[in-house]
């Protein structure tokens, strides 16, 4: 595993109201994530109970680098009158937090931590601010119990011209509506993810 990172102090050498909220926040964190594998597993046991499941893409990502690694009190961009005026509108002591007038950030110690094996975190050049989790179930796939991992290197544009393709939509072109419309940014994966290439960027 990387070392612990110089700027974010022991464990053993914080306080224990430190302590307190820091396991706080990230139950929360866990919380947060708990209740969406909840959830997520309820849209899939719908769609295999309308027959549906098949036949559906299902693509599951997320914001790289886990989280800003600066604590919350430091991440407004607002004048500090103002960002302390927003700040009020929430209520982020120990018992409330994980509640819905709570808003609280974890900075490096946890943005590193909630990325782990990778080091660093977004904002850096490290494995865990640039590499993000990418889970696809393909129609007719059933390779759930085995699932195959592919290395090669995707970017988030990819996702649009993949889903577009799949669906069988086709871009309108220049114009639509009366309307310009910027080109797709990306390359589809469908090639890719059905084994026909070994990657789409050389």
């Amino acid at each position: 595993l990387p070392e612990k990172l110089p700027a974010s102090p022991a464990w053993d050498s914080l306080s224990s109201d430190d302590k307190a909220i820091r396991a706080k926040t990230l139950a929360a964190h866990a919380a947060m994530i708990d209740d969406m594998d909840t959830n997520i597993s309820k849209v899939i046991k719908h769609l295999k109970d309308i027959g549906e499941y098949d036949n559906t893409l299902i693509i599951f990502t997320s914001d790289n680098g886990s989280s800003e690694p600066i604590d919350m009190k430091n991440l407004s961009p607002l004048p500090i009158a103002e960002a302390n005026k927003f700040f009020e509108l929430y209520n982020n002591t120990l018992a409330n937090i994980g509640n819905a007038d709570s808003l609280v950030n974890y900075g490096a110690w946890g943005a590193g931590a909630a990325v782990s094996p990778l080091s660093y975190f977004k904002t850096t050049q490290g494995e865990g601010g640039t590499r993000s989790p990418l889970v696809i179930k393909l129609p007719g796939s059933s390779n759930e119990s085995a699932p195959e991992i592919i290395d090669a290197f995707v970017h988030v544009n990819d996702l649009t011209p993949t889903m577009a393709e799949y669906a069988g939509a086709k871009h309108p072109g220049a114009t639509y509506n009366g309307h310009n419309v910027h080109p797709i940014m990306g390359k589809s994966l469908k090639s890719l993810l059905e084994g026909k290439v070994e990657q789409v960027y050389a």
